[in-house]
C-alpha cells in the first residue's frame, strides 16, 4: 500500500525516467502513466473521475474552442488505448513497438539527429571531465 509505482516496473521506470514519479503519472502521455501505475494509483484515478489531461479539465470548466475540444478527445481516446495496454508484458510491448512502421528520415533529419548525437557525446565528456576534476 502507498507506493505509486507498479513493483514489477519499477526498476524500468528508475532507468528510463529517475526519480521524477509525479511529472511521469500525473503530466506524461497517458500510455507511460497507466503503464507504470501502480494498481492503488490507477484505482484512485477511476473512483475519482479518471486521470484528466489539461484539455479535458478546460473542457469540462466550459473552454469549448475547436483546438481544446479536438485535444480533448485525442486525449480521452488514448486514455482508452493506455489502459487497454497498462496490463501488457514488457516483452509483448517492447515487441510491438519493434513492429511499428519507421518513415525514412530526410537528409536535413539526418544532419540534426547526428548534430545531436554529437552533442550529446560532448556534454557526457564535459560532465566527466567536471567530475574527475572535482575528485
Amino acid at each position: 500500500r502507498g507506493s505509486l509505482l507498479r513493483p514489477d516496473r519499477e526498476a524500468e521506470f528508475r532507468q528510463k525516467y529517475g526519480t521524477d514519479v509525479a511529472r511521469v503519472l500525473l503530466e506524461g502521455r497517458a500510455g507511460s502513466a497507466y503503464y507504470y501505475a501502480s494498481q492503488e494509483v490507477r484505482d484512485y484515478w477511476e473512483q475519482n473521475g479518471g486521470r484528466q489531461t489539461f484539455d479535458m479539465f478546460a473542457l469540462a470548466r466550459g473552454v469549448t474552442d475547436a483546438k481544446t475540444r479536438n485535444r480533448a478527445a485525442a486525449a480521452e481516446r488514448a486514455v482508452e488505448d493506455a489502459k487497454r495496454l497498462a496490463e501488457e508484458s514488457v516483452e509483448r510491448r517492447r515487441e510491438r513497438r519493434n513492429k511499428r512502421p519507421r518513415r525514412a528520415l530526410t537528409e536535413g533529419e539526418k544532419l540534426v539527429a547526428e548534430q545531436r548525437r554529437r552533442d550529446r557525446q560532448r556534454a557526457a565528456a564535459r560532465k566527466l571531465q567536471a567530475e574527475a576534476g572535482e575528485s
